[in-house]
């Protein structure tokens, strides 16, 4: 039985403990495998423990994973936490989670700063999400050969298409009967295109009159308030008075079901980021049945096709300032964006065939039980 030592968040509604999390659950279910965890010191010393993401059963099993037992060696020990210490163990197999949204990492992501004559046996073994993602990695001067894609994945008994009752019960709840929903859930900070999304709602609006937006912030860990109306304060003047009752917004903590319901009661999902490591909730609300649009050329690359997916054009853009990494980020088409929400509320046929099609794809490749399909070999082979 290999002996795992994890070194991640939990109980914190955020991506990097969502993924450990449900990491976790699935390595729990593999008798190979022996499981000890290492709570790693929160991003921010004012975020606190949030209970109830997870049902009772799936929680309590998180709440008992033992803490590593110091007089007995682990075969492998796997960080999943930020910042990012790429240094392997002085004596046992390391494996270290990252992600690189933005073409090269910051220094304030990073344990210890980067050598830069970085070697393969300078770094443990790392795993990140998505192609964009490792080319980032590299460009930051990582050795390729110590980098391995382990895309995110879902949980089907959370996420999953709604019978067409629960459908027509979530929107009554939600008070989105005789409208077409548009849901983005995110930080709302500036990687996430809210502006582009805001003036092409009003473009829509002018052509769509159902047309409505609703976003999902978090001000329990990041100012996702502030950063909306940063966005909003952006528009030119007239356009927030335009888009004003077309908007909802929520910045509540919502359990994993429950932000599952707003995937499984929305017509679309649009997300035209700028930067990401793998975009989770795209691929939340193609398990669901929803339709996305994203941006083209990122992560959401790997993990959508044509069948339920529309890309927004995109081009790369690179911004330099002194002292600083190189950004490396995508710039979505604000007018291709405008002209594909309208389309998917025009092409309802194309809208039922994608939500037949995205949780049969998401299914048979991104479940977390793919995910430690691919991470078992490295916990257990990795050097």
């Amino acid at each position: 039985m290999a002996k795992i030592i994890v070194e991640g968040w939990r109980f914190l509604p955020h991506s990097f403990a969502a993924v450990n999390q449900f990491q976790c659950l699935e390595l729990l279910k593999r008798p190979r495998f022996q499981l000890f965890h290492r709570d790693a010191a929160y991003w921010n010393k004012r975020w606190t423990p949030t209970f109830g993401l997870l049902d009772k059963t799936r929680e309590t099993a998180l709440r008992n994973l033992p803490a590593p037992d110091e007089n007995t060696p682990p075969d492998a020990i796997l960080r999943m936490a930020c910042p990012f210490a790429f240094e392997p163990h002085p004596r046992h197999r390391t494996i270290t989670f990252a992600t690189c949204e933005f073409g090269q990492l910051s220094p304030e992501v990073l344990a210890a700063p980067l050598a830069g004559n970085t070697g393969p046996g300078d770094v443990s073994t790392i795993i990140t999400p998505s192609n964009w993602s490792r080319e980032g990695l590299i460009r930051s001067g990582l050795p390729a050969e110590r980098i391995h894609i382990v895309p995110h994945g879902i949980d089907p008994d959370i996420f999953h298409p709604p019978t067409d009752d629960e459908r027509a019960a979530l929107r009554k709840a939600f008070g989105w009967e005789n409208r077409f929903i548009f849901l983005h859930v995110s930080a709302m900070t500036p990687n996430k295109g809210i502006p582009a999304l805001l003036g092409a709602l009003c473009q829509v609006g002018r052509q769509a009159p159902r047309a409505h937006l609703v976003l999902k912030g978090l001000d329990t860990l990041y100012q996702s308030t502030r950063s909306l109306n940063e966005s909003l304060s952006s528009l030119p003047p007239g356009t927030h008075d335009a888009i004003r009752a077309r908007v909802a917004y929520t910045s509540g903590s919502l359990s994993f079901r429950e932000i599952a319901n707003l995937y499984k009661a929305a017509d679309a999902y649009v997300a035209p980021y700028l930067g990401e490591g793998f975009n989770l909730p795209v691929l939340e609300a193609a398990a669901c049945g929803l339709p996305v649009i994203c941006t083209s050329g990122g992560p959401t690359d790997d993990f959508t096709t044509d069948a339920f997916r529309r890309a927004i054009r995109s081009r790369i853009a690179i911004s330099r300032e002194p002292g600083k990494p190189e950004t490396r980020y995508l710039a979505p088409d604000a007018a291709h964006l405008a002209e594909l929400m309208i389309d998917l509320i025009d092409n309802e046929d194309w809208r039922a065939g994608a939500r037949l099609a995205g949780p049969r794809h998401v299914l048979g490749h991104y479940t977390w039980k793919h995910c430690i399909d691919k991470l078992e070999p490295l916990l257990l082979e990795s050097s």
